[in-house]
């Protein structure tokens, strides 16, 4: 299925999760969304939270990963939660995040009982979106957490 010209696609926590992880079922196609913006055929957008969040879960995953990791301080993996924030950084653009969005976020509450997914959703602009910003529900695109955000970047 073709992507709409101009596209900016705001990925959820969890997709971001697993293209630094190299993991989950749709790994190729995320990966596939990364070199479509390197083509300049897409841009990628992310909350402002999922950067935070990815800097917490990522040691966290690296830890449960690593065979000799129960031995280890978290603080061991924080190299690797820097390098994963520093790359989402240069391969995407943060949405914005304010009052008016978390405002925004809290009135979806009827629509989406998921805040934090309201804050992703609120933070990409894409007030009319009917989708979950997680695993559970996916666009046309096919890929879970990939919500399409109908503005041109500026």
């Amino acid at each position: 299925m073709p992507l709409i010209k101009a596209s900016n696609l705001l990925l959820d926590t969890n997709v971001w999760l697993d293209y630094f992880l190299a993991a989950g079922p749709h790994l190729a196609s995320i990966e596939r969304l990364v070199e479509l913006r390197f083509d300049g055929k897409i841009s990628l957008m992310y909350a402002p939270t999922t950067a935070k969040d990815l800097f917490c879960l990522i040691p966290r995953r690296l830890r449960r990963l690593d065979a000799d990791g129960a031995g280890k301080p978290p603080s061991t993996y924080a190299p690797a939660a820097w390098a994963c924030v520093e790359r989402l950084m240069e391969i995407a653009f943060a949405s914005p995040l304010s009052f008016a969005e978390c405002e925004l976020a809290r009135m979806m509450r009827s629509s989406f009982d998921d805040f934090e997914d309201n804050l992703v959703i609120a933070s990409g602009g894409n007030r009319t979106c009917r989708l979950r910003g997680d695993r559970r529900q996916s666009d046309a695109r096919g890929i879970p957490g990939v919500l399409h955000h109908p503005r041109t970047r500026d």
